[in-house]
């Protein structure tokens, strides 16, 4: 080894190092849980006390009212050895996300080397997507660290006949990951091997072409078996959640175009960096010599097109464009790279602390594109405007507050009656009440027969939505279920009856609850009976 490759060996592992520890700290500080993720915990619950996946006991044949199995057995596992699900599931996220930084930084510096790796590394470990996506309870980093992995497997700086095995296999087993640990994986999947055949039409590289075929037939035939188990064990080859989430209209597209835009105004390092990387590729040139730059691009643009196909996606800090910034990151550092090679060091400095500052002060709530415009294009209808940051306080606070009602019910109600809910992960969760989902996650009516149609505007993800009426042929123990911490002017039942008109259609029960038991507060449980 030379002192040359021991210093850049080193310089690697100094950037790696600082870059770890600035995401770590980061993912910790802003960890966090939302409400959908103890939909996954419940279905891993019951799988691990061996009442198979199913959100609902009894329920035949199971609602897979869910899209991330891979993510579910992992949770199950967790559930399986008795630890805490919400720290172990975020521990296990952390140090996936570290994983791909790692990744991402050693194909950067062989790409260009110690200036790209620390452009990458800086630009990864402080994007808010993966500081917030690090944690959330949705497996959303092991989702996008696997997509990464097929083109990181596929695709070599520099090919040669002794690795072309070892990356067929890796590049296979990662796919196939793809779609296990999200079901809309087969279409991530497709299109990054799809974007590999591309590139080794256009670099005339056999290699690329043949590891782009065979790994595209294993995937498919590890697609159709997934299929055949699905359609066996639910009844059904589609999840729930597709039919209740994903409804094609222009409206729709218009809100998925407007979650892409809205998200590159939050964070316009992410726009930057896409022109950075795609621009490049629509030369003949850069498509003949650069292969991986050719796939990176495809697979981006193949993001951008599926988020607004499917409407974008409620939740904070653009989850859905996840899959796009570990290559936005390495386009990021070829940048650095060849203004560095190029004697331009001051010029270059200043491009990472521009996109520094393009992309990092969002987790702390400042933003420098114009409001009126974010407002503008405001994609969560129905719902009055916030800053990316206040909703993902929001969407954290939303979980902790249902965490509690779901804990109350437990205390007060039987394991055997049912209960009508929208937000029925943490309240489901906690509870172990039957739910009859009111947005037809986990509910088979609701997904296959929409009680209030595709054409009125709704927050992403909450297309459908049935009223409590729907469900009366169910006969379902209890309507409506809420808390109320502290003393308030009116009663409890009062100001039910205020906040909902349904809760004046059934008997109103009223159960205390102590914060000596562990509450926030000392409160109120307002039950409706049916």
């Amino acid at each position: 080894m030379t002192s040359s490759t021991r210093s850049t060996r080193r310089s690697l592992v100094a950037i790696l190092l600082a870059a770890v520890v600035i995401q770590a700290g980061l993912a910790i500080a802003f960890g966090w849980v939302g409400d959908d993720a103890f939909i996954a915990f419940r279905y891993a619950r019951n799988l691990a006390e061996g009442q198979g996946l199913r959100f609902n006991p009894g329920v035949e044949p199971p609602v897979e009212g869910d899209t991330q199995l891979g993510w579910i057995l992992v949770a199950a596992l967790v559930e399986r050895v008795g630890l805490p699900v919400v720290a172990a599931t975020r521990a296990v996220e952390i140090a996936v996300g570290l994983v791909l930084l790692v990744l991402v930084a050693r194909r950067a510096q062989r790409r260009g080397g110690t200036p790209a790796a620390l452009a990458a590394a800086l630009f990864l470990a402080t994007s808010p997507g993966i500081v917030v996506w690090s944690s959330g309870g949705l497996g959303t980093i092991l989702f996008a660290t696997t997509i990464f992995l097929v083109v990181d497997f596929a695709v070599a700086e520099r090919p040669s006949s002794s690795g072309a095995r070892s990356r067929l296999l890796g590049a296979t087993c990662a796919a196939i990951a793809v779609t296990v640990v999200r079901f809309d994986g087969a279409y991530f999947a497709g299109w990054a091997l799809l974007a590999v055949l591309v590139a080794g039409l256009l670099t005339r590289s056999r290699e690329l072409r043949r590891i782009a075929v065979v790994a595209g037939v294993v995937t498919l035939l590890a697609i159709a078996a997934q299929s055949a188990w699905r359609l066996s064990y639910h009844g059904d080859w589609l999840p729930y959640t597709a039919r209740a989430k994903v409804a094609f209209s222009p409206w729709v597209a218009e809100r998925g175009l407007r979650y892409v835009l809205v998200n590159w105004l939050n964070v316009p390092a992410t726009a930057i960096a896409t022109l950075l990387l795609v621009l490049p590729s629509l030369r003949s040139s850069s498509r003949s010599e650069d292969a991986w730059r050719t796939v990176a691009s495809i697979v981006v643009v193949a993001s951008l097109t599926y988020c607004i196909a499917v409407g974008g996606d409620f939740m904070a800090m653009g989850r859905f464009l996840l899959p796009t910034l570990p290559f936005l990151a390495i386009a990021a550092g070829d940048a650095v790279a060849a203004l560095v090679h190029r004697g331009r060091t001051g010029t270059a400095t200043f491009g990472v602390a521009a996109l520094l500052c393009g992309s990092l002060p969002v987790l702390f709530g400042a933003v420098y594109t114009p409001e009126s415009l974010r407002r503008a294009l405001d994609f969560r209808y129905g719902h009055p405007y916030e800053t990316e940051l206040e909703f993902l306080r929001g969407d954290a606070d939303r979980a902790t507050f249902w965490s509690e009602i779901g804990r109350a019910l437990a205390l007060h109600t039987d394991p055997s009656e049912s209960l009508v809910r929208g937000p029925i992960g943490a309240v489901g969760y906690y509870s172990r009440l039957t739910i009859f989902d009111q947005f037809g996650l986990v509910d088979r009516e609701v997904a296959l027969h929409d009680p209030r149609g595709t054409e009125r505007k709704a927050l992403p993800g909450h297309d459908l939505f049935a009223d409590p009426t729907f469900f009366a042929e169910r006969n379902p123990t209890y309507l409506l279920a809420d808390l109320y911490f502290g003393i308030v002017e009116t009663s409890p039942e009062d100001q039910a009856m205020l906040k909902n008109p349904y809760f004046a259609t059934g008997k109103v029960e009223l159960f205390q609850v102590r914060k000596a038991d562990g509450f926030y507060d000392d409160g109120t449980l307002v039950l409706v009976r049916c």
